[in-house]
């Protein structure tokens, strides 16, 4: 599956992770956004998520609306509040607050505090999972802006 794209440039600390899926008809796009914690060093080091967008949009319409704000307990002292809505044939989910902080260790993505890793990086390229097991990724050229 292809997935989210951005590229790194060294004189901030930011990733901005996005791209596209498309898997029978229903396209799924994903947009990540992290920040470094320490702005100083390479790669290496704490990211805290400052933007998760996620849309899905399917062929047809879904029949029904919603628009709701769910909290998210991910363990370890990670959580996220995310707004879902949906209308028409989009779901739309945004992260409207959030505590997640990932680690980036030699070139290996893993959620901090854990040794659940989720992603690597590889040069200016890093692909990235929610979970180990999940079908959804961002595979990026990952930017520090």
């Amino acid at each position: 599956m292809a997935g989210p794209s951005s590229t790194v440039q060294c004189d901030s600390y930011k990733m901005d992770l996005k791209g596209t899926t498309v898997n029978f008809g229903v396209s799924y796009t994903e947009h990540v956004v992290l920040e470094k914690v320490n702005k100083s060093g390479s790669v290496q080091g704490k990211w805290k998520l400052i933007n998760f967008e996620q849309i899905i949009v399917y062929p047809q319409s879904l029949n029904f609306a919603m628009d709701q704000v769910d909290h998210h307990d991910m363990g370890h002292g990670m959580w996220m509040d995310v707004r879902s809505v949906v209308a028409g044939n989009t779901i739309r989910t945004q992260v409207i607050k959030s505590k997640v902080i990932l680690a980036v260790v030699g070139n290996r993505i893993r959620y901090v505090s854990t040794n659940v890793w989720c992603g690597t990086i590889s040069g200016n390229q890093a692909t990235f999972k929610w979970h180990k097991f999940s079908s959804h990724f961002c595979r990026e050229q990952s930017r520090r802006q």
